[in-house]
This record gives C-alpha cells, sequence and structure tokens, in this order.
C-alpha cells in the first residue's frame, strides 16, 4: 500500500501481489497521504484535507465511504498493535497523540514530535519509536512504552542524511540512510547528491 500521485490529487494505492493488480481505494476528490492499516486489516487511515483542513480518516479495505476520525488535526495515524489506540501525528503542530479506537478524549504521548516527523515514528509490540533532534547533534531514537510511560532514549543515529526509518517489529534493529556531504563542505552542493548507505543499527 503507497500514495501515489496522480494528475492533480494524491490516492491511495493497495497492490494484490499474488494477483499482480493494483487499485485506489480512496477516490474522493482531494489529496490522501501517509496511507496505514489497521490492526486487523480490514480497514486503512490516511491524512486528507477534504473537509478543508487536514485531518486522520478511516476507509474499509474493500473500499466504500470514508469516515473522520480525528477533529482538531490529523497527518499520520497507526493502530497499536493490540487495536486499542490510534496514535497519530498533525501536520501544523508537534506532538505524538493517541485516542481510544473504539471512541474517547484524545491524549498527549509525546510532545516533543516535530509536526514534519510523520515518516520518523512508529508502533510496535513494546511501544511506540520517534526521532527527537537535540539541539546539537544527531537525532535520536526515543520510545514511549504504550501504558503512558515517559520516554526513553535508545540511540543516536549518526549522519542521518534523509528522513524516513524502519524499526523490527522486536524493537532491536533501525533501518535508516545515513550519508555525509563530501569533505570539506559544510554545504551541499546544488545538483549533487550526498553518499547515502541503508545502515541496519543495532539498537
Amino acid at each position: 500500500m503507497f500514495a501515489s500521485r496522480a494528475a492533480s490529487q494524491t490516492e491511495i494505492v493497495v497492490l494484490d501481489l499474488d494477483a499482480g493488480t493494483a487499485r485506489t481505494i480512496s477516490v474522493e476528490a482531494s489529496n490522501a497521504a501517509a496511507p496505514s492499516w489497521s490492526h486487523d486489516g480490514r480497514g486503512v487511515y490516511f491524512g486528507s484535507p477534504r473537509g478543508g483542513a487536514w485531518q486522520v480518516w478511516r476507509v474499509d479495505a474493500a473500499g466504500g465511504p470514508a469516515a473522520q476520525v480525528t477533529s482538531d488535526g490529523g497527518y499520520a495515524a497507526q493502530e497499536s498493535i493490540d487495536g486499542r489506540w490510534l496514535y497519530y501525528t498533525r501536520l501544523d503542530r508537534p506532538g505524538l497523540l493517541r485516542r481510544p479506537v473504539a471512541g474517547g478524549a484524545d491524549e498527549m504521548v509525546a510532545a516533543n514530535v516535530r509536526a514534519e516527523n510523520w515518516p520518523n515514528w512508529g508502533v510496535l509490540e513494546r511501544g511506540v519509536f520517534f526521532l527527537t533532534w537535540p539541539d546539537d547533534g544527531d537525532p535520536q531514537l526515543a520510545i514511549v512504552d504504550t501504558a503512558g510511560s515517559p520516554a526513553r532514549l535508545l540511540t543516536r543515529l549518526p549522519e542521518f542524511a534523509w528522513s524516513g526509518i524502519a524499526v523490527s517489529r522486536d524493537g532491536a534493529r533501525v533501518i535508516y540512510a545515513r550519508g555525509r556531504p563530501p569533505r570539506r563542505q559544510h554545504r551541499r552542493p546544488a545538483g549533487r547528491a550526498l553518499d547515502v548507505q541503508l545502515i541496519a543499527y543495532v539498537v
């Protein structure tokens, strides 16, 4: 499943790898981004401004009308492994929040998650991981226990080069793009790519 830019809007596309086919499940005339599956695979969450402002929406995986989930802003969302909680970030304000999937009040999980940080967090069995950026130095990988305990710093990610990380289900490894500009150059020249590598880092 991925977001695909088609003509003047972005849509959510699901690939059937066995059949070799693709289908669109968000067909309303509005952008859709940052898709994720529900824990049981029956639904898809995505961000969309179709109601005027960016909110989190949910649609059945088989298709049909989408239902708005958040009301005070939302962009990227993921369900907890047990399906009890929906974690999400907003596009215009920092913070990682959660709300009961069955309905209820929102609560802040980590206030220092950047608004544009949506590719750099995710849900594991042991908690919710995310990146933080200290004033000086490399970004840090942190985790919050799903019961709501304070965040714990796990490790630094040296030479972090591009937004987007992946963490193994057991939380033992993180994959990210690592690179550095050419030596003796503090800024990357226009049109010159970084030397980027994908690194599997043991946490």
